[in-house]
Parts: C-alpha cells; structure tokens; sequence
C-alpha cells in the first residue's frame, strides 16, 4: 500500500494564483527496526500560472523535515548547510503549472541516535516505536507563504527472525566498510551481496540502500571499482529500479542509476520505467539535464 498526504496552500499574489502542493510517500505503515525507511518528497504546482521559488533541499529554512516521537520528543538529526550567494535580480527556479519536484532520502542517514554497539548498518538509530514525519517548504521568492505537509506517521516493530537474519546479512558487509582494516574487501562483498539478494528477492528492502549509498560509501572511502564491476553495479541498480519501480526505494535506484551512467540511455529511463514513480522522479532530473544543455547551447 502507497501511504501519501497531501496539504495545499494557496495565495492570490498581484493577480497570480500560486498553489502549492507539499506531500510526502513513505511507502507503508510498518517497518521492522534497522529497515531502511525511504521518505520521497514531492513539491507540486497546481496552479494555472507559473511559481517561482527558492531551492528545494534538505535544509532548515528550504525544506525542513522534523521527525517526532509519540511522545512528543523530536528526534535528533543531522543538519547539512549549504552556503550560496543569489544574484539581486534572480527570480528564483521556474516551476510550471503541473510542474513537480522531488526529494529522496533514506531516514536513518540523519534522523536517530547513535547506534547500539554491535552490528550497525545505518549512520544513526531510530528505536522501536511511532512516529511521526512533519515538513514545512519556504518558497523564499516573492514573499510567497510556508506550505506545510499533513504529517505522515508510521511504526516501527521489532524484527522476526527471519527479519534479523536479514539484517544480519547486511550488517556483515557493511561492517567491512566501518572498519578500515577491512575496507578493502568491502565493494566486491557489496556487489557479492546486491546480486544475490535480488535474485532471491527483487522486493529486498535494503537493495535500493546498498546500491546508492553503498556505493558513495565506497567511493567516500576512495576504494577502487574497476570499470567491470562499475558496469554490473549499474545493472543492478537499474534492475532495482525496475523491480521496484512503484515505490520510494525504486526511485532512489533509479536516481542512482540515471546519475551513475543511465542518463544517456536509449529509449531514456524514464521511457523504459513507464507510468511510474520512479519514472517520474527520473524524469525530473532528464528534463534538468535537457534545460542545461539547451543554455549551454545558447551560450
């Protein structure tokens, strides 16, 4: 089941109706502890008439994501600031009517506590419990006011057997990354690892994980992938894609694979994804490139 809501805020500005829609998708419910939580952010124009807007990222005062516990508590998070310096005249970034954009993250990158000694797979932790998943987005251009997300809640269960056995199997390899006297078996064991855990199950929660930020975390750590095994990692990124393409977790692969080497596909991926979610984030990053080139074009 697809978990999505929805909020819209709308103001009359000058004659121009700006409607904007702020909704995130979760992609459940229910979630076992130490499974990746993949949130998507979608940003909407709904309006008949252009928006103009300020950057939508991850950041206090642009797109402001608050996890908070049942009982009231918020959940600690990593914040990442980007400094930039805006041209007097810029009007901000064009989002047509019908417009969107997207936003991924996998939550427990920067929302938790440190994690329990012991096997670990994720930068934080976030205890069994509630929760619930609140965003504002300050559009910062022309005055325009907050929108504000319906929060989404969700819970998070203890893990069965089976589900602690899998996590098991994921903790192991990714430990060979956290520790550097071990780091360099780690991208042959993540790829060992990715290929056979979408085979036995092309629905494997943490495949999207492994195949995105696995990989940056090699390439963080400046651990070598030859140009073979690069190439079978984007196939199996793509094959996740495609596997899930109907979920957060597919769009996460999907954005890998069109920024690790599927952007000059043909047909694109987008074309190859069909009516999907994962086709339409991809889709925004195409028409991203298609804008760019043209400028470059012009210049």
């Amino acid at each position: 089941m697809m978990l999505a809501t929805v909020c819209v805020v709308s103001r009359d500005l000058s004659a121009l109706q700006q409607s904007l829609n702020l909704s995130a998708t979760i992609g459940k419910e229910e979630f076992f502890e130490d499974e990746p939580i993949y949130a998507l952010c979608q940003l909407t124009n709904t309006g008949s008439d252009t928006a103009w807007l300020g950057r939508f990222e991850f950041m206090p005062g642009e797109m402001d994501l608050t996890l908070i516990r049942s009982d009231g508590a918020v959940v600690p998070r990593v914040t990442v600031w980007f400094d930039y310096v805006t041209d007097p005249s810029f009007r901000g970034e064009a989002l047509a009517p019908g417009g969107r954009r997207f936003l991924l993250l996998v939550l427990q990158n920067r929302y938790g506590v440190e994690p329990r000694p012991g096997p670990r797979i994720f930068d934080k932790y976030i205890p069994p419990g509630r929760y619930t998943l609140t965003a504002t987005f300050s559009p910062q251009v022309r005055s325009l006011p907050v929108v504000v997300m319906t929060p989404v809640s969700f819970r998070i269960r203890a893990r069965t057997p089976a589900e602690d056995a899998s996590f098991g199997d994921v903790a192991r390899v990714m430990s060979l990354w956290w520790d550097r006297t071990q780091q360099a078996q780690y991208v042959a064991a993540l790829e060992e690892l990715a290929d056979r855990r979408l085979t036995a199950n092309a629905a494997d929660p943490y495949l999207a994980y492994l195949l995105n930020e696995g990989v940056v975390k090699a390439a963080a750590a400046a651990l070598p992938v030859d140009s073979a095994r690069a190439g079978r990692l984007a196939n199996l990124r793509v094959l996740t894609a495609f596997a899930q393409r109907a979920r957060p977790s597919g769009a996460l692969a999907a954005q890998a694979a069109f920024f690790g080497g599927a952007w000059n596909m043909r047909p694109t991926l987008s074309q190859r994804l069909g009516n999907s979610l994962a086709a339409d984030v991809v889709r925004m990053h195409e028409a991203r490139d298609l804008a760019y080139l043209k400028s470059r074009s012009i210049k």
